[in-house]
């Protein structure tokens, strides 16, 4: 069945945003006297945020507190705000993949450890706000992914059940916010988590509406 709805991680998903998360750390480690950190690296934290402790092992060195810690990140997503439009670049074939999907009838979300405010910003900058219809960041419900309760704020708003809604994601939290609330899962391996062989991916944005629209 062709989904009613699909729902959308944005980094590593539909944006390479490591040059712009890469440039937005730099900053806060340069106020700490920090060396830079290397973009492989981040690449591998994105991926698999939870094996490295979250994006902090980005900012702050291991000794850090929780209040650093937590100031760290705050400002961390203030310069990623400021960075993102000139760091940040869609994958090849999103926009074209959007309008695609637009054109059938498909509702677009995102949902994205992100604050929301940004992610709004962004999909303007993008160009892409005639095409999203929800966006769910992490400040709007009180478990971010992994917890499926994005997954579920989406799905009550556009009124689809989980049978009609489909998530591509390429690893990490909101992978597993979607395999928790039982929606079908994509994985955009071209993302940067490792594929996970349980589930159906796709290597480039492009191959994602044969898959949709063969189910």
């Amino acid at each position: 069945m062709t989904p009613k709805l699909i729902i959308f991680d944005l980094d590593g998903t539909l944006v390479d945003a490591v040059p712009a998360v890469t440039e937005a750390a730099n900053r806060v480690r340069a106020r700490k006297s920090l060396a830079d950190v290397d973009p492989g690296f981040v690449r591998k934290v994105m991926g698999n945020p939870d094996d490295y402790g979250g994006e902090t092992a980005l900012l702050v060195g291991p000794s850090a507190g929780g209040k650093e810690r937590r100031d760290a990140l705050m400002l961390f997503g203030r310069n990623l705000d400021v960075v993102f439009t000139d760091f940040a670049r869609p994958y090849p074939g999103v926009e074209e993949g959007l309008k695609l999907l637009q054109r059938q009838g498909i509702k677009l979300a995102i949902v994205a450890n992100r604050i929301t405010l940004f992610l709004h910003q962004w999909v303007e900058w993008l160009g892409w706000a005639s095409y999203i219809q929800c966006i769910v960041g992490v400040d709007m419900v009180a478990h971010p992914p992994p917890a499926p309760n994005a997954i579920e704020y989406v799905l009550r708003f556009l009124e689809v059940s989980p049978a009609e809604a489909c998530l591509v994601a390429d690893g990490g939290p909101e992978l597993s916010a979607g395999i928790q609330y039982g929606i079908r899962t994509i994985q955009a391996t071209y993302g940067y988590a490792d594929p996970l062989p349980h589930l159906t991916g796709i290597t480039r944005f492009e191959e994602l509406s044969g898959i949709v629209f063969a189910s």
